[in-house]
């Protein structure tokens, strides 16, 4: 696989400007009837989000205005097999450390409360609903969004944008400014850790990036207790966000080192 530059936006592929700004607005457009169809059927926002099917609806729309147009940028040529496995196994493992770090760290703050599948079922239907809505997220994200981003204006800043974009797309964090810089800031390392995961077609990026997503979103429910009233907001929200800076933190420190500064790629086959 090629590598890809971290800067040097000028000499990237010009981004079909007109194609994004409709994936926006359409994204937006179905974010809002989605929510407003949750609220009428009274579907609680802790279970499922309606509006993470968003991103891939917008990007349907996209497709059926633009499709000639969108379909030089829209990655379609998957990856082998064997290399999809391996990548598979590399979110895996990080799916399973991420967890494991937050749990470690939920119980040093004495904030843990770990949940066994085997003994509530419920939980198990949450954990299927989350990983699907986090599926149809991300091949809007990582599937459509983030390649563009990274063609154009090389791996780092690329990915760092999308992750600025993907946090707005959460409306109720603008509500909270200097709430919405912590989340923005856990989104950019999100980003920047997929981008070095992800490959392959469009459906390939979203299922990769699938489940590190989904191990974010599940792990407060798994191995904090959230829902314990003597438990400070301020020790779960940094038990949720530490564990992502973090990994974020590590994963571009060992990439720098690895490839080097002036060209940083992705994981190489």
């Amino acid at each position: 696989m090629n590598d890809v530059s971290l800067g040097q936006p000028s000499s990237g592929p010009m981004l079909p400007w007109r194609p994004i700004l409709v994936f926006f607005a359409a994204m937006l457009f179905h974010s809002l009837w989605l929510i407003a169809f949750q609220l009428w059927l009274d579907v609680s926002l802790d279970y499922i989000a309606f509006p993470q099917l968003g991103p891939t609806l917008g990007l349907a729309t996209t497709w059926l205005l633009y499709r000639s147009w969108l379909t030089p940028f829209l990655p379609v040529a998957p990856t082998s097999v064997g290399e999809f496995r391996r990548r598979s196994r590399i979110v895996v493992v990080a799916c399973l450390g991420y967890v494991f770090a937050t749990w470690v760290l939920a119980e040093m703050l004495q904030a843990g409360s770990y949940r066994a599948l085997f003994t509530d079922w419920h939980l198990v239907g949450f954990l299927t609903v989350q990983f699907l809505g986090a599926v149809v997220e991300e091949i809007g994200w990582r599937g459509f969004l983030q390649p563009l981003f990274v063609k154009r204006f090389g791996a780092i800043l690329g990915a760092s944008l999308v992750g600025v974009i993907w946090a707005a797309w959460h409306g109720d964090q603008l509500l909270d400014p200097l709430g919405f810089i912590v989340f923005a800031l856990t989104c950019v390392a999100l980003s920047l850790v997929l981008e070095m995961m992800v490959a392959g077609s469009w459906w390939q990026r979203g299922l990769l990036a699938a489940g590190l997503h989904w191990a974010v979103n599940i792990a407060p429910v798994v191995v904090i207790n959230v829902d314990d009233d003597a438990v400070p907001n301020l020790v779960t929200v940094l038990v949720i966000l530490i564990p992502q800076c973090v990994f974020g933190l590590v994963a571009f420190v060992i990439l720098v080192k690895r490839y080097g500064w002036p060209r940083l790629g992705k994981l190489k086959k």
